[in-house]
């Protein structure tokens, strides 16, 4: 989606750095059709699975300013662009795939997938391993045979109509939207008086500290050290 267009401009479309195509982009005109500005960017392209650099930009024209009053580019995102102001891109939208060329082997997949059956017999047992690994990361804490057992229906119910795969994504679905996951829950310690001061225990602690210095959830080696007990005297 593209607003705050006064003029034809140029919007290339980068991957990996790599141009993979450039569109002229032209003003509504007097009918003030937005709808038709961008209608014609499209691109369909084939992509090896993993980590890649999408870049959607417009070329900047060149300037005639003075070094001295040369400024950085002047993009703003919002609702409600002012005519003159450059333009910029507001939203870029990315669906596929559109051939059935299998998942691949990303990086991504191979963090969840660390169990592949080789028969029918080991899909289950596979399928534990995959939620264990997978939910101690979400949950941020060591799980057990009952967490890993609210979800493995989820599994069950999707590999009658599915394959190994597409029910592993199902219970993957429901570990997403489990409160354990979308919730920093610090349970107080057992017997406690009602407004009294206490010590977070090292699973909690490791939580705090990874939001707090990174925003995200704690890695591996934090969790491992937390669930050591080693957390508060590393």
């Amino acid at each position: 989606m593209v607003e705050g267009l006064h003029e034809a401009t140029d919007l290339e479309v980068l991957l990996d750095r790599e141009r993979l195509q450039s569109f002229t982009v032209k003003p509504p005109g007097p009918a003030k059709d937005y709808q038709k500005v961008d209608a014609h960017v499209n691109l369909r392209v084939t992509v090896k699975a993993g980590p890649h650099d999408l870049g959607v930009t417009f070329l900047k024209n060149p300037s005639s300013l003075l070094l001295t009053t040369r400024e950085p580019y002047d993009a703003h995102f919002n609702m409600h662009r002012h005519p003159r102001i450059n333009p910029a891109v507001y939203q870029v939208s990315i669906t596929g795939p559109f051939a059935d060329g299998g998942a691949g082997d990303s990086p991504s997949r191979q963090r969840i997938f660390v169990a592949r059956p080789q028969t029918a017999d080991q899909e289950e047992t596979c399928a534990k391993q995959i939620l264990a690994t997978v939910m101690r990361r979400a949950y941020r804490r060591p799980v057990n045979d009952a967490d890993v057992a609210r979800i493995l229906p989820f599994y069950q119910e999707a590999r009658h109509d599915g394959d190994f795969d597409s029910a592993i994504e199902s219970a993957l679905s429901a570990v997403l939207v489990s409160h354990d996951f979308l919730f920093r829950v610090e349970h107080d310690p057992s017997g406690i008086a009602p407004h009294t001061a206490y010590r977070i225990g090292d699973i909690e602690l490791a939580s705090r500290l990874s939001f707090f210095l990174w925003s995200s959830i704690p890695d591996d080696q934090l969790l491992a050290v937390a669930e050591r007990g080693e957390l508060q005297s590393t």
